[in-house]
């Protein structure tokens, strides 16, 4: 994000862990900012793609 000249950013969090670091970056820095909370299984998340794509698609960036 430090060298981008206009970027889109896309968080992915596990449920109950949300931070707010690269939020404040790209405040700071005027860029497009999403995130969402997957369920954790495991280590892993599971991310509900559909939401996703909604997103995605809602910031004009491709899913494909």
């Amino acid at each position: 994000m430090t060298y981008a000249d206009d970027a889109t950013v896309v968080e992915l969090f596990r449920d109950g862990d949300v931070r707010g670091q690269y939020f404040q970056i790209a405040e700071i820095l005027d860029f497009e900012y999403r995130f969402h909370v997957a369920e954790p299984v495991g280590p892993d998340m599971l991310v509900d793609l559909d939401d996703l794509r909604r997103s995605l698609d809602a910031i004009a960036v491709s899913s494909r």
